[in-house]
């Protein structure tokens, strides 16, 4: 399926800017691809390789942001709270491919307040990210802000698994 997918890939970088029946045909292939591995390998892959490829080709190649959002928004809602990855591929996108600087700031909110409730050093991986991205996109204000947040919700996911310890420990006394 990978290497069907990276053919197509090629295939619609080839295309010309205004061939809609070849980015028709190159959609329809993804669409294939991604039916076949959700009906019969399903949970093959439990990074979701196959839709962020094709995520990434609709928005670097195809120049489609929308369809790239399309197809990572159920990978997102199924894997983002445990992996900081994804919210930072989602993030680059916006800002690479369209969506803006804004776009982007708004997924690295989004992010801050899901990832790290089963990961912690997934969250602070993410929160070094969007430091970073304010320190070099943002206004000071924005980049202040960004630290207030993701103190907040570092002491609050720290505190979380401060009491998850103590019932454990409590129910393991008992």
């Amino acid at each position: 399926l990978h290497v069907y997918s990276q053919y197509q890939r090629r295939r619609a970088a080839a295309l010309d800017a205004g061939d809609a029946d070849g980015r028709a045909a190159v959609r329809a292939a993804r669409d294939a691809v991604l039916s076949y591995q959700a009906a019969y390998l399903p949970g093959a892959e439990a990074d979701y390789a196959l839709p962020r490829f094709w995520a990434a080709a609709e928005a670097h190649t195809l120049g489609d942001i929308e369809q790239a959002r399309a197809l990572l928004e159920p990978v997102v809602r199924e894997i983002g709270g445990a992996n900081a990855e994804i919210w930072l591929e989602l993030a680059a996108l916006e800002r690479e491919c369209g969506g803006g600087v804004d776009r982007a700031r708004g997924v690295f909110r989004r992010a801050a307040g899901v990832v790290g409730s089963h990961a912690p050093h997934e969250a602070a991986a993410l929160r070094r990210a969007w430091l970073s991205f304010e320190g070099t996109h943002g206004t000071l204000s924005q980049l202040q802000a960004a630290e207030a947040r993701c103190a907040t919700i570092a002491v609050a996911q720290r505190e979380r698994r401060e009491a998850a310890a103590e019932r454990d420990g409590a129910a393991a006394a008992a």
